[in-house]
């Protein structure tokens, strides 16, 4: 079994180092494996390594002679909280009233740790829109209010979009926020954007017919 904790504290010029160790002090035989796990408490932010260094000493049972094998690895952690941005775009920049309009959100991950629980909310908007749909079902959980919940991982450098559907009720410039966080600290983020909605028909030629005697007359 692991013997207690040993420490021994020294310096790397001017870098203050702590080198903790155990020692096994029972055979290890052929085939077995050792396992050991040492918990730590991070005291700064960022990528954070650590170096483990494995020492085995013993006799040869024929000569007599001492033998060793130092062998070292490392493995690196991210220490802190992860870093995102939300960008949300319309999707029209005109419509009329009875259209259905969308907008996109954008989450992405620009740190370099893996966000879960990652979620958007879109409950600020203006009055005359009205909640259609949203697309990538397999990839958002609804909460049925106002809520949308990313169902996988992100990793770093990754993003998720999520469209939203509404319809125009009303004409004027509708905006529509949305708010995205995730469940691993309270910080979230907000971004806007707007559509114009106008009464009537874009894009179309209206035709009318005035009767003139013996003349039809278009305009």
């Amino acid at each position: 079994m692991w013997e207690n904790n040993y420490e021994f504290v020294g310096k790397d010029g001017d870098n203050r180092v702590i080198i903790k160790y155990k020692i096994w002090d029972q055979r290890w035989r052929p085939g077995d494996s050792l396992n050991v796990t040492l918990i730590f408490n991070a005291t700064d932010v960022g990528k954070l390594t650590n170096h483990a260094n494995f020492y085995w000493l013993w006799d040869d049972t024929i000569t007599g002679s001492g033998n060793s094998i130092n062998l070292t690895e490392e493995a690196d952690v991210i220490v802190g909280p992860p870093t995102f941005s939300i960008d949300k775009i319309s999707n029209y920049q005109e419509a009329k009233v009875g259209d259905v309009v969308s907008f996109s959100i954008v989450y992405s991950n620009t740190g370099n740790r893996t966000i879960t629980g990652a979620y958007i909310k879109d409950s600020t908007y203006s009055q005359g829109l009205e909640f259609y749909d949203f697309s990538d079902k397999e990839l958002w959980t609804f909460d049925g209010k106002d809520t949308w919940y990313y169902n996988n991982k992100l990793g770093a450098g990754e993003s998720a979009t999520l469209e939203l559907f509404f319809k125009a009720l009303t004409a004027g410039r509708k905006s529509n926020t949305a708010t995205a966080g995730h469940n691993i600290n309270n910080e979230t983020l907000e971004d806007t954007d707007t559509v114009l909605i106008k009464e009537g028909v874009n894009g179309t030629i209206t035709i009318k017919a005035f009767i003139d005697a013996d003349r039809i007359l278009i305009s």
